[in-house]
């Protein structure tokens, strides 16, 4: 989408994605009229790749420079912005960086190296007593993030807000939207289908509309719920989760092995992966408790029914680790 097309009423307010528009909105009037320092400190927006974050920021961009042509905005992702803070410490580019901004974003700060972290806190300590606002990316809350405490002090105390995978009735209302756009001529009940089915972001929620557009164009009828289900059926029943395929996304997201995983080792750095790993497990593939305890090295029905209600209960008010279990059934459905 052209920058020009970018605004804040193209996008949809969804409850999954209803306090991040708010707060960006928010802060997008607050540079464009110069009030910044009304703002929290920084902006940290989390949630699985595709739930909207980088739209959303974009988005921000665009209608700071439509009300406000001369603001100064960099935006840098999270792998390039590393060497620029390496410049701080000679008083180059870094302090440039800090210097001669009125908003900084860094995006997917998860894919910065930990050697950055200290730098970036002395950046974020010179832009608040500026205070001139900060927005991070990421996949994972800032708790997650394998940083040193005093740059996790530093993201945590302005607002951090969660971006939550789209819900079945949000689902439907983005794929009739879409298909508005697109003027696909489907039914109702085909797109309510395709919602139920399709649990991933966005991105793949387009995805899949693009492949129903080259299908209506073969109908001489609107797309029907028979229709869509022949065509797509088969395929959302081949990539159902395994308990393979989930072990194997947890290990990876957690940069963990399987077998630690599976070992009789209880430090929190492994708990809270194996009990993520037994939530998913029960709640994506409905095996038993005794099942995945067999297959968690042995374990007993009850030690997976404790793992599975602490990430079943602490969903209700960890957003750090909500937005992880969000990102890997996204990966995984």
């Amino acid at each position: 989408m052209s920058k020009s097309l970018l605004s804040f009423a193209r996008l949809l307010d969804l409850p999954e994605n209803h306090s991040a528009l708010v707060a960006v909105q928010d802060l997008a009037n607050a540079v464009a009229s110069g009030h910044q320092a009304s703002q929290p400190h920084p902006l940290f927006l989390h949630g699985p790749a595709g739930s909207g974050k980088t739209c959303l920021v974009k988005t921000l961009q665009a209608e700071v420079f439509r009300h406000s042509g001369r603001a100064i905005i960099n935006w840098l992702p999270a792998r390039e912005f590393g060497p620029l803070l390496g410049c701080q410490e000679s008083g180059a580019e870094g302090r440039r960086l800090a210097d001669e901004v009125d908003l900084l974003i860094v995006e997917d700060l998860h894919h910065l190296a930990e050697r950055w972290a200290d730098p970036l806190a002395d950046v974020l300590d010179n832009l608040k007593s500026r205070h001139v606002p900060t927005i991070f990316t990421a996949s994972m809350g800032p708790r997650f993030l394998p940083f040193s405490g005093r740059l996790i002090s530093r993201l945590t105390s302005g607002l951090v807000v969660g971006l939550e995978m789209m819900q079945a009735s949000s689902r439907l209302k983005f794929l009739q939207a879409k298909a508005q756009q697109r003027q696909l001529v489907i039914r109702n009940h085909a797109l309510a289908w395709l919602a139920q089915r399709v649990r991933g972001s966005g991105r793949e929620l387009e995805g899949i509309l693009v492949r129903v557009e080259a299908l209506s164009q073969l109908q001489a009828q609107p797309l029907d719920v028979e229709t869509v289900a022949r065509h797509f059926e088969e395929e959302f029943e081949a990539n159902k989760p395994t308990f393979e395929r989930i072990m194997e996304q947890v290990s990876t997201y957690f940069h963990l092995s399987t077998t630690q995983l599976f070992s009789s080792r209880r430090d929190r750095r492994l708990l809270v992966p194996r009990h993520v790993g037994m939530y998913l497990t029960r709640r994506l593939t409905g095996l038993s408790f005794g099942e995945i305890g067999r297959r968690f090295g042995g374990r007993d029905h009850s030690t997976v029914l404790h793992g599975c209600r602490k990430i079943a209960d602490g969903l209700a008010y960890d957003t750090s680790l909500a937005g992880t279990v969000q990102q890997l059934e996204a990966i995984l459905i």
